[in-house]
């Protein structure tokens, strides 16, 4: 009963510490998004993306310009990154490593598990 307990103890332990690495790489990387980046930020969305997109465009049309959108999905480019490339570049180019308490190594380098896609 006793390795049970342990085990439940350590299971609590690796999820709170997920959080935190999670919480670290989050604040950092967000100091490294535009100001206009619209994922991954708190109060950010589609909607505000489109606003701003929306605003531009009838803004130039005000001062007589054109616009000209083009939109480009790339959902799916995620899954053909090399992810040990991936990994060195974040620790490289981006100062995310175990030494600064941004614990890269916690990420698995063989590939990110994803599920079905969000429709």
């Amino acid at each position: 009963m006793a390795f049970y307990t342990e085990l439940a103890k350590l299971l609590e332990y690796m999820a709170s510490l997920e959080r935190l690495v999670a919480r670290q790489l989050l604040d950092h990387v967000h100091k490294l998004l535009p100001s206009l980046q619209s994922a991954y930020r708190a109060q950010h969305s589609t909607e505000t993306a489109v606003l701003k997109v929306l605003s531009d465009i009838l803004t130039a049309a005000d001062r007589g310009g054109l616009s000209m959108l083009t939109l480009h999905d790339l959902s799916a480019a995620f899954d053909t990154v090399d992810h040990p490339i991936l990994l060195r570049r974040l620790m490289t180019s981006y100062g995310l490593n175990s030494s600064r308490g941004l614990g890269v190594n916690f990420l698995p380098a063989k590939g990110f598990k994803r599920g079905p896609p969000i429709v």
